[in-house]
């Protein structure tokens, strides 16, 4: 009887362990099946991103040198106008010059003439005071003499 018993459970331990196995062996085959596939859909997704990476770097580049146009043109246009106006500058500064030679005389005329002006209304001044005084007393302060001295 024991005999039996060991040996019926010796097939029973090999049939458990065969059954192990094969589901092991299911087990792993639909790991791998399951590895793969997602190793596959990985793939995908990563060929995917990369082309649409590859596809804004060809966007980004094309913005990028429209950009460089931009400002070049912008350049360009800036260093024309400093240009136009360096010369009008220089124009104004020309006419300015030529404004100052030629009121320059007319200034000092006025100049002369203003000083001339100022004296001859010190002299109207000075009549004008003698008018309203006795001609004796006029004449005694001019030549040091006063009344009463």
């Amino acid at each position: 009887g024991l005999g039996g018993l060991g040996a019926e459970l010796r097939g029973e331990m090999v049939q458990g362990m065969d059954g192990l196995r094969g589901e092991m062996v299911q087990g792993m085959d639909g790991l791998r099946g399951e590895m793969v596939q997602g190793m596959d859909g990985l793939r995908g997704e990563m060929v995917q991103g990369m082309d649409g990476l590859r596809e804004e770097g060809r966007l980004t580049r094309v913005l990028m040198e429209g950009i460089r146009s931009d400002v070049r043109l912008l350049a360009e246009g800036l260093v024309g106008m400093n240009d136009r106006m360096a010369s009008h500058e220089a124009e104004m500064r020309k006419s300015l010059a030529e404004l100052s030679y030629l009121f320059t005389p007319a200034i000092r005329h006025l100049e002369a003439r203003d000083q001339h002006l100022e004296a001859r209304m010190k002299i109207l001044e000075d009549w004008a005071d003698r008018q309203a005084r006795d001609v004796l007393e006029v004449i005694r302060e001019k030549f040091g003499r006063r009344q009463g001295s």
